[in-house]
């Protein structure tokens, strides 16, 4: 498996059109929530861009993913058995990218 830091995009070729379209429905479906939401398990996060703009919005953002270069809170391969990180799973909300 090639980890998305091994292939030296650089942040203009990542940053397209579609993916800032991306982050704000994401955004969007978050705050439509409202207070049911408090804590975000953000899964997969390259450059962390969504990461910093949920926490703008005051939420609590734990990030997973498997590339340990990108230095997520868990390192998570979704192709294996994995479990989840204990947190309050009633009060979260979790996003694949």
């Amino acid at each position: 498996m090639q980890l998305i830091s091994s292939l030296n995009l650089a942040q203009i070729e990542y940053l397209s059109r579609d993916r800032f379209i991306s982050y704000h429905h994401q955004l969007r479906l978050i705050l439509s929530l409202g207070a049911k939401v408090q804590n975000i398990l953000e899964i997969g996060i390259y450059n962390s861009i969504f990461t910093e703009i949920i926490k703008q919005a005051g939420y609590q953002v734990q990030t997973a993913d498997i590339d340990s270069n990108l230095h997520p809170n868990f390192i998570l391969d979704l192709t294996t058995d994995f479990s989840l990180p204990e947190i309050n799973l009633m009060q979260s909300f979790y996003f694949k990218f």
